[in-house]
């Protein structure tokens, strides 16, 4: 009978005991909420204090409906954050695989604007679609920008060069069709070229200025004009072939000028006929296809003259006589 007694003591205790820890438990939950409720620092139990770090292989954002929307993890090793939109599309992702990279994406998570630093040389990158449509960055010798088409066909660059700046376009096939650009140390360069990569139009700067040629469409020059070592403009036309048929220029020396000349060539590039301003007006001259000299009309100091020569270049006669 008495150890009934004792156990149904022991046992009282023991549910005094529990019920007491139940009520202080509920009140302190019930200060906690009012503490918070009224902006009061909670003293918070070891459980619950703030930690000075987390380490986690991978976090993960959901929206209420499931889609996740932030991930924060790893790449090959390398950190990455990924933001997608309410439909779980790729809107923005930020990571360290191969330096530094952060590309921005449309509302359809294809691909938008990337930004990365492979290489050490920074890269922006366009896209439409899948296919870049421009590209700007760090290239050798400086900056450097490339536009392409839809089909991802480059049409146009920007580049510094060790000379300097140049600039180029390219049809749709990628040919290279027009060109700008700083010539070695004597100026500027500009040229345009066929569908085939033939050179058509050449604007270059020379030692003596500039010239223009140009180019049939087998790549033979058909024309010249540009400035001679006398400070003079010269003009050049050229055959077929691409050799010299008529050329124009001005006589002189130094900074004098004597006045301008003709000259025509056979075939051969033998010169037959010079039509020039002399001492005392016009003169024209007139040489076989062996390159001997055998006529002379212009004028002398008494009137016109005309001179007649052999075929071994010997004086035959004039007229008027002399």
């Amino acid at each position: 009978m008495k150890r009934t007694y004792e156990r149904l003591l022991f046992m009282a205790i023991g549910a005094l005991i529990s019920f007491t820890a139940y009520i202080i438990g509920c009140v302190s939950h019930t200060e906690n909420i009012h503490a918070q409720s009224t902006g009061e620092k909670v003293k918070q139990s070891t459980a619950q204090q703030v930690s000075d770090e987390i380490v986690t292989r991978k976090i993960r954002v959901v929206n209420a409906e499931g889609e996740t929307i932030v991930a924060v993890g790893d790449i090959g090793g390398d950190g990455s954050i990924f933001v997608n939109n309410k439909e779980g599309k790729r809107n923005v992702a930020i990571g360290s695989l191969g330096g530094g990279w952060l590309s921005i994406h449309p509302e359809d998570g294809g691909l938008g604007i990337i930004i990365r630093t492979g290489g050490n040389k920074p890269v922006m990158e366009f896209f439409n679609g899948s296919q870049t449509i421009l590209l700007l960055g760090a290239a050798e010798d400086g900056g450097s920008v490339v536009t392409a088409n839809n089909a991802g066909k480059i049409v146009a660059g920007m580049n510094a060069t060790d000379e300097g700046g140049i600039v180029r376009t390219h049809n749709n096939a990628g040919k290279i069709v027009a060109l700008m650009a700083a010539a070695d140390g004597k100026g500027g360069i500009m040229g345009t070229l066929s569908n085939e990569g033939e050179p058509l139009v050449l604007i270059d700067s020379t030692k003596d200025g500039g010239l223009v040629k140009t180019y049939n469409n087998t790549g033979k020059s058909v024309s010249f004009m540009g400035a001679n070592q006398n400070k003079s403009g010269i003009v050049q036309i050229s055959n077929n072939k691409g050799e010299r048929a008529v050329s124009m220029s001005v006589k002189g020396l130094g900074d004098r000028s004597f006045g301008g000349n003709i000259d025509i060539f056979n075939d051969a590039g033998i010169r037959v006929t010079r039509i020039e301003a002399a001492l005392y007006g016009g003169f024209v001259q007139s040489w076989n296809n062996e390159g001997i000299r055998v006529t002379r009309i212009g004028a002398g100091p008494d009137g016109g003259f005309v001179g007649v020569s052999n075929d071994a270049g010997e004086w035959t006669g004039t007229l008027p006589p002399r």
